[in-house]
């Protein structure tokens, strides 16, 4: 079965920079009630999925067993699993969508996960800390530059993550700006293609690391908030769902469920970084 390469989707552009554009008719119709529910579209978020018991000190790794059986549960609902990339694309037209994506750049990403992935006709988008490929951490060796290479080549999308895993919030406008720049750069020349996607480290963002990714020229941002998607959700601030070993098919389900990412939650996730922030200065 092979993935279809969906890295050059129609990825609109956002002419009017930081703030988000008003929403249009089709994007009303589709974040519409579904049987009574808003529309969710999940974006579920891994780590290293891997057997080695050196791992089992480090809670976001995941067996294979648990992320094929997670794989499964996410076919058997009938949505179309796509990169970032092409899911902003198509979001507005379609709400039976979903979205896997790896933080960091593991390289079982290439050896277990992909193969896995591909037999369900499903992709990915791999969101890379560039200070980190080839190296060596707690849950195992890092994507080499011919693994990110191979990924791509099977149609797997490939994001940036930071040069540095660091809370980009903590960081001088100018530092951000390098995090971002250097990590997009050395992946364009890796890959040989554009870079679009990009991660906030550990989640964090305010307004202005959201505006340094704008003005970088990404399309899109991926947070956490551990809340559904939504076809109307600020694709510079996208709400993902963190998966563990510990989560097996029920409490995936549960998940699934959840109601979208809204306001109150994203002034939340802003008022937290904000927080940090200040204590981190004292």
């Amino acid at each position: 079965m092979v993935v279809t390469d969906l890295r050059n989707a129609d990825i609109p552009s956002d002419p009017s920079g930081v703030p988000v554009r008003p929403l249009t008719e089709a994007h009303r119709r589709a974040a519409a009630p579904v049987g009574g529910r808003a529309a969710t579209i999940p974006i579920l978020l891994y780590h290293a999925v891997t057997w080695r018991s050196s791992a089992t000190d480090d809670r976001f790794a995941i067996s294979p067993d648990r992320f094929v059986a997670h794989l499964d549960h996410l076919a058997e609902t009938g949505r179309r699993v796509l990169p970032i990339g092409a899911l902003i694309a198509a979001r507005a037209r379609d709400d039976r969508l979903a979205s896997i994506t790896f933080d960091d750049g593991y390289g079982d990403t290439l050896m277990t996960a992909l193969p896995r992935l591909v037999e369900r006709d499903m992709s990915a988008t791999v969101y890379v800390t560039t200070s980190w490929i080839g190296t060596t951490r707690r849950s195992g060796p890092m994507l080499s530059p011919a693994g990110l290479r191979e990924l791509a080549a099977a149609g797997v999308e490939i994001g940036s993550h930071a040069e540095h895993h660091v809370a980009l919030d903590r960081l001088a406008p100018g530092s951000v700006r390098d995090e971002l720049r250097r990590s997009r750069d050395t992946l364009e020349d890796i890959i040989g293609d554009a870079v679009t996607s990009f991660a906030y480290p550990h989640g964090h963002h305010t307004r202005h690391t959201r505006a340094a990714v704008v003005e970088t020229g990404f399309h899109s941002a991926c947070a956490v908030r551990n809340r559904t998607s939504s076809p109307i959700d600020d694709r510079f601030s996208l709400a993902r769902i963190t998966l563990e070993d510990r989560h097996d098919v029920a409490d995936l389900d549960r998940m699934l469920r959840r109601r979208p990412a809204g306001r109150l939650s994203r002034a939340r996730s802003t008022l937290g970084s904000i927080r940090r922030g200040l204590i981190a200065q004292r």
